[in-house]
């Protein structure tokens, strides 16, 4: 088992004097319930686990009787409300529970941000904390592996991605759990959630997306492909998003015109998701160079995501993430200038190229036009010689 690094933030807020509900968010599968299980059992041994699943449970919760909450409840100091985005009422039940019964601590899972957000976002103003959890990341694998045995993990992580059940599974049984969360959770949640009336065009979509990750796009587009009209691609992007299936990545436009404006850009949380969507498990030796240089670029932009997400503990600062707004970077010319990642942090840019060869490092070019209109910025080059230095 990997020890997250999302644990000491949720330790912290457990522990905390300030009483909040902590919501605990992920796509299925990531590991929400076997950390808010672990954190709870060191912090309180007798916490109560609660499957909001259970018809039972859901009637009391959405009874909005005190009583029966307080007798629900009991004497527990610490109650687990796993997957709660399946209590119709959830967000009443937990600013009651929150209000009258202040001696329990509560830790809410949801899937699904889009329709947990929805149930305790006006309730629970501010009485809750919101921490996200990804699919492994290469920190967290770190933690148990040294540089040179990671990078050469790289072509099975990139196939199969870092899903906690994927990660250490030999290459039949990765492919058969890819498959089972892929039938099992995904296409479930996201189905439900988008009130999808066609769901092969729903599909669809999922596998023009897998297909095109870092290629700009625009919702007319994506319609044109699959037959549907740019609302309903909108919304079924907004759930996946949501979902914490894909990161819509949007373009940088501050002031000048040569900027583009509209089209955005798609990527996966998880790789061994995307290759499951198009069936394609295949070595990295037998891709194409733009299909490996579309995965790299895929790969290290979530990562870094996911590194400033989490912080850093040792660091007082960073301790509770880096919380950072992304953006990819382009012109509009004939032949336009683009930077694959620009994080916007207090107004200063880190921008990124991602290059899987070392090699091609030098062909990354310092535009002018981009330094000029933003002048904190600094340039970095991500590739498979270097990555230590910026994903871990």
């Amino acid at each position: 088992m990997y020890r997250r690094l999302l644990e000491d933030q949720l330790k912290y807020w457990l522990k905390s004097e300030r009483q909040k509900v902590i919501i605990l968010y992920g796509a299925r599968q990531v590991g929400k319930t076997t950390l808010a299980r672990k954190v709870a059992g060191e912090i309180e041994p007798n916490y109560s686990y609660i499957d909001c699943g259970d018809l039972l449970n859901q009637n009391i919760l959405n009874s909005r009787s005190i009583q029966e909450l307080r007798n629900f409840v009991g004497d527990s100091k610490l109650l687990i409300l796993d997957e709660g985005q399946e209590v119709e009422h959830i967000g009443i039940a937990l600013k009651l529970i929150h209000d009258h019964i202040p001696q329990v601590r509560v830790l809410v899972t949801g899937s699904s941000s889009f329709e947990l957000a929805n149930k305790v976002s006006e309730p629970l103003t501010g009485r809750n904390v919101k921490l996200e959890l990804f699919p492994l990341s290469l920190k967290e694998l770190s933690q148990s592996q040294n540089m040179f045995t990671l990078a050469s993990k790289f072509n099975t992580i990139m196939r199969f991605g870092t899903y906690p059940d994927v990660v250490d599974l030999g290459e039949s049984l990765a492919i058969k759990t890819l498959k089972d969360i892929l039938n099992d959770y995904i296409y479930k949640d996201t189905l439900r959630l988008a009130d999808v009336r066609k769901p092969l065009q729903f599909k669809d979509l999922l596998v023009v997306l897998a297909n095109s990750i870092g290629q700009t796009t625009t919702y007319n587009d994506l319609g044109r492909k699959i037959g549907a009209d740019r609302e309903t691609v909108e919304r079924y992007i907004d759930v996946l998003e949501k979902a914490f299936i894909i990161k819509r990545l949007r373009p940088l436009h501050r002031s000048h015109v040569r900027e583009i404006m509209h089209p955005f850009k798609i990527y996966f949380y998880d790789l061994g998701v995307r290759n499951a969507l198009i069936g394609e498990y295949k070595p990295l030796n037998l891709r194409s160079g733009n299909e490996i240089g579309a995965m790299w670029e895929n790969f290290c932009i979530i990562e870094r995501m996911k590194l400033n997400e989490y912080g850093n503990s040792e660091k007082e600062e960073t301790q509770f993430g880096i919380h950072k707004n992304y953006y990819f970077w382009r012109t509009s010319e004939p032949v336009p200038k683009e930077y694959d990642l620009v994080e916007d942090y207090n107004g200063e840019f880190e921008v990124f190229e991602m290059k899987w060869s070392s090699k091609k490092e030098s062909q990354v070019k310092k535009y002018p036009i981009f330094f000029e209109t933003y002048p904190k910025s600094t340039l970095s080059v991500i590739h498979n010689e270097n990555w230590w230095q910026y994903l871990v």
